[in-house]
């Protein structure tokens, strides 16, 4: 009695504080008692409707399928004598949504259950308003890892677009250092390499006479240096004015080997300034290193930027040589001579070396001017300019002293040397075939050449040109079509078709 007394009050205890209701049911599924929780009043309360059977009760506060699930776990229950739990019932009937959980406990050897109900609402809807906070806060914490991501992304893109406008300011400002081609495309792509990692590239310009691309500047052990307009991938990009991108090179049929040690993809982005197709930039990219879109792009602008530091350079040398050249003959002008051979002088003097100077002016050249007019006379100046430009050599100055006079200065050349090129010089005009040459004194239109010698003849600059206009003199009194030389002793050399020799 004295448990039954302690399990009543632990009962109680539960049934007020918990909304609740136990039943107990026999095997023929009539109600035979049951509390039910008054949590208003504070206290429990006797179910009504002992001796009707179970269904008829449940039905009044369940819907029929719940009340159907329990009926089923009842006579589970009373089958098996196992304890059976339903943990969430969800009741809505009346409109009213209602969540209990169900125990079914069979009481031993008696052949009854308890049925216990225990309201579980607060605690289901408590549970799903967490479950609904928690699936906000998941997708906020996915907005807010792809927003982190996408911050992530765009710094990288500030990071990497300041890499690059680093690279096209240091590119650009190279010209300002240099306008030296050589000079200024291997800092091109020294600055490439260190501003943006590129391990094998190259610049080609193209040769517009000889249709090819001359490699000018390259890194990484480029082995080509002159390539057909109309072949490869470089020769491909020029043909459509478009960058190319070959991922795989061994599979393009299109790529020519750089070197022994070829890349495994190749881009090249033609140089266009004005629409004026001018080279290509080649870069040969390892497996390390793959190529992507953004690449390309920043590629594109890079070689704009490296065409325009390329014609800027072009178009100083250009407007220099235009300064210092003659614009008819295409030698060298007097200004820059006077220039010139002061420096010359000052170094063959500081290395003992010898200067010989050919002073050259054109036989009647103003009977020919005014008699066939100034075109044909220009045309005989470019001709005569010509032939004195293949006469000398590289390190040789050929100069169009004024009207119809020349000057060729022959570095670390002797006197009877600079008299034998003055021999095949004059023989080589008077042997050309210039129109109308036959009406000529000499039936042909002819040049005299007086030379002097730095330092036999002469000590200064000054003196070397004056010596050798004298001897261009000494020559015209000798009847022309000759070759003089100035010595101190005034001696000339008579040259096989002089008549005479004349001193002073």
């Amino acid at each position: 009695m004295q448990g039954e007394k302690v399990n009543t009050i632990l009962l109680n205890a539960i049934l007020n504080s918990v909304p609740s209701a136990v039943l107990l049911v026999d095997e023929q599924g009539i109600l035979l008692g049951g509390k039910i929780s008054d949590l208003t009043a504070h206290k429990t309360k006797s179910i009504a409707g002992i001796g009707q059977q179970l269904d008829q009760i449940l039905r009044v506060r369940l819907d029929p399928e719940n009340v159907e699930k329990i009926m089923l776990a009842f006579r589970r229950c009373i089958k098996t004598n196992d304890s059976l739990l339903l943990p969430c019932i969800t009741n809505c009937k009346n409109d009213i949504h209602e969540y209990f959980r169900c125990s079914l406990v069979p009481v031993p050897n008696e052949k009854k259950v308890t049925i216990s109900f225990i309201n579980v609402t607060e605690t289901i809807l408590i549970q799903k308003e967490f479950d609904v906070v928690a699936a906000k806060y998941g997708e906020v914490n996915v907005d807010l890892q792809e927003t982190m991501f996408k911050l992530d992304l765009q710094l990288m893109d500030i990071d990497r677009a300041h890499k690059n406008l680093t690279a096209l300011y240091k590119i650009t400002s190279i010209v300002q250092k240099t306008v030296d081609e050589s000079e200024l495309l291997n800092e091109v792509l020294d600055c490439m390499m260190r501003e943006c990692g590129f391990t094998k590239t190259a610049i080609f310009l193209l040769d517009e006479e000889r249709q090819e691309l001359v490699c000018r500047a390259q890194r990484g052990g480029y082995m080509r240096v002159h390539l057909p307009v109309s072949q490869g991938v470089m020769g491909h990009a020029i043909a459509q004015r478009e960058l190319i991108y070959i991922q795989d090179v061994m599979a393009d049929s299109r790529y020519i080997a750089s070197s022994d040690h070829p890349g495994s993809s190749e881009v090249a982005i033609p140089l266009i300034v004005n629409d004026r197709m001018i080279g290509v930039l080649d870069i040969e990219a390892s497996q390390k290193y793959e190529l992507q879109n953004y690449d390309f792009n920043f590629l594109r602008s890079l070689a704009g930027h490296i065409a325009m530091t390329i014609a800027h350079a072009q178009h100083v040398v250009k407007v220099e040589q235009e300064a210092i050249t003659d614009s008819l003959t295409g030698l060298y002008n007097k200004r820059y001579f006077n220039d010139l051979i002061t420096k010359e002088i000052r170094r063959s003097n500081r290395y003992s070396r010898s200067v010989s100077m050919l002073m050259i002016d054109i036989d009647y050249y103003k009977q020919y001017n005014d008699k066939y007019g100034h075109r044909m006379g220009d045309e005989a100046l470019k001709v005569i300019a010509s032939i004195i430009r293949q006469s000398c050599r590289d390190v040789d100055f050929a100069v169009r002293y004024g009207g119809e006079e020349f000057v060729l200065l022959l570095l670390e050349t002797s006197m009877a040397e600079a008299i034998e090129v003055s021999e095949r010089l004059r023989k080589t005009i008077e042997y050309y075939p210039f129109p109308h040459q036959h009406h000529q004194s000499h039936g042909s239109l002819s040049v005299s050449i007086g030379l002097s010698n730095y330092p036999d003849d002469a000590w200064t600059e000054i003196e070397l040109i004056d010596h050798s206009d004298a001897a261009l003199y000494a020559a015209k009194r000798a009847g022309r079509n000759c070759v003089r030389s100035y010595s101190a002793d005034c001696v000339f050399f008579q040259s096989n078709n002089c008549n005479t020799t004349i001193g002073y």
